[in-house]
């Protein structure tokens, strides 16, 4: 039985119902101060820590450093108790999730099952990565491996909506590249989509794809829907703050690897677009008129230093517009003569008359494949397209 790690204050008891929760879940709750806890954390059988705001919010920004350091070494989620107001200062993007209800054992027991699944499932990740690192590329089953993680955040189904058409296509490199999109319903006025593109390939680009979805989700993030205390107990955050969120918690530094992203908003009821893109392709916006406009609005890429602010641009879609999102992979295939396939050529298919949605990707992804020849992609290949039906 692992060990559930109390960080609590005195004035803060834990209900003997959570407690309980916990052994059930084969977590053994053993209540840690300020100077047992670093140690307790390097004992190699924490399973969990609790982590009361109010302790949390009262050490210097040196020991909430070590603290992060020392969870993310060895692997622990942390679950941060913020019953007490406002949640501490800072970003805590190590933290798995945030109980707000102390007594809610139906809270409980959801972050509890949830957020152990996904540190069991990141600790399998980081050992197929050491074994990968130790065995070099060579090691093709654990490369497919990672393919198939890639491969299982690709979206199962998308939103089913009167209003809207999806359609997706996806070509992934050989060796695993970094690309990633979605789109879902966020709740009955909004949709949410993105995509993305992580540099180089392989299992270290496949493992960043893989957190930077986990930030994304609805589930198990909240970058896209932060609780509030007033009705409708969350707040979405613009596209703007999404960006500028994810260029805070990924810096160059803590995995090597800078990435790009568009991510936007839609009305459902009334196609009111938000969008910012942080040094990706800009998305295609096709009008029934056959006029285009490429959307550019947003900054750099994340991972450098000073690549913000992130702006943003609005405007609303009118019945029969389709959006394009699309990763470099597309724009940069070459042919045998070494000309990529690029911006021109891409536009020329997507504005292709009397074709449906389905018809459109589909030709892109065709065309593509004939211009390439028997040239070998070098990049993953995506192309997500959106069509407001009004």
């Amino acid at each position: 039985m692992q060990t559930a790690l109390l960080f609590l204050s005195d004035n803060l008891d834990l209900p003997l119902a959570v407690r309980s929760l916990l052994l059930i879940q084969d977590l053994h709750p053993e209540d840690v101060d300020a100077e047992t806890l670093p140690g307790a954390l390097l004992q190699g059988d924490c399973g969990l820590l609790v982590l009361d705001g109010v302790l949390f919010a009262a050490m210097d920004s040196a020991g909430r450093s070590r603290l992060a350091n020392r969870c993310r070494q060895q692997d622990v989620p942390c679950l941060l108790i913020e019953h007490y107001g406002d949640p501490p200062p800072g970003h805590l993007p190590w933290t798995c999730g945030r109980i707000h209800k102390l007594h809610d054992l139906d809270e409980w027991g959801e972050k509890l099952e949830l957020y152990l699944h996904l540190t069991d499932l990141e600790r399998e990740v980081s050992r197929l990565r050491r074994r990968v690192d130790s065995h070099c590329q060579e090691n093709d089953e654990d490369m497919r491996s990672a393919a198939v993680i890639q491969q299982s955040l690709l979206p199962k189904r998308l939103p089913a909506l009167d209003r809207f058409r999806f359609v997706w296509k996806f070509l992934p490199y050989e060796k695993i590249g970094g690309d990633l999109f979605n789109v879902l319903q966020i709740d009955e006025e909004n949709l949410m989509a993105f995509l993305l593109d992580v540099s180089g390939h392989g299992i270290s680009s496949a493992m960043v794809t893989v957190s930077i979805n986990q930030r994304l989700s609805l589930h198990t993030g909240q970058l896209v829907k932060r609780h509030i205390e007033a009705p409708p107990y969350y707040q979405l955050l613009s596209p703007s703050e999404v960006v500028s969120e994810l260029a805070v918690e990924y810096p160059f530094e803590r995995f090597e690897k800078f990435f790009t992203i568009v991510y936007l908003l839609i009305n459902i009821r009334t196609g009111q677009l938000t969008y910012c893109s942080a040094g990706h392709p800009p998305p295609l916006l096709l009008h029934a008129d056959g006029s285009f406009e490429r959307l550019s609005q947003g900054g750099g890429l994340i991972g450098l230093v000073e690549t913000g602010p992130y702006g943003q641009g609005e405007l609303t879609l009118k019945p029969g517009d389709r959006l394009y999102l699309f990763s470099d992979g597309l724009l940069d295939q070459a042919n045998a003569s070494g000309e990529s396939f690029g911006d021109e050529r891409l536009v020329s298919v997507l504005t292709a008359n009397g074709r449906g949605l389905e018809a459109c990707c589909q030709g892109a992804v065709e065309t593509l494949r004939a211009y390439a020849g028997e040239v070998t992609a070098q990049d993953d290949v995506s192309l997500l397209g959106i069509e407001f039906c009004g």
